[in-house]
């Protein structure tokens, strides 16, 4: 089970972390930019 605590709105700022508990858009998977450019394109549609 993941015992990692989640960082909440500008906590990071004043707690430590581990670098790799950081996710960044660099990181994504291609399913999840797939995911993010659906959801970018329903936006710019529907919105």
């Amino acid at each position: 089970m993941d015992n990692s605590k989640i960082i909440r709105s500008g906590e990071f700022l004043v707690t430590d972390i581990e670098p790799n508990d950081i996710f960044i858009p660099e990181e994504f998977n291609e399913e999840q930019k797939m995911i993010a450019q659906t959801c970018r394109d329903f936006l710019e549609a529907e919105v």
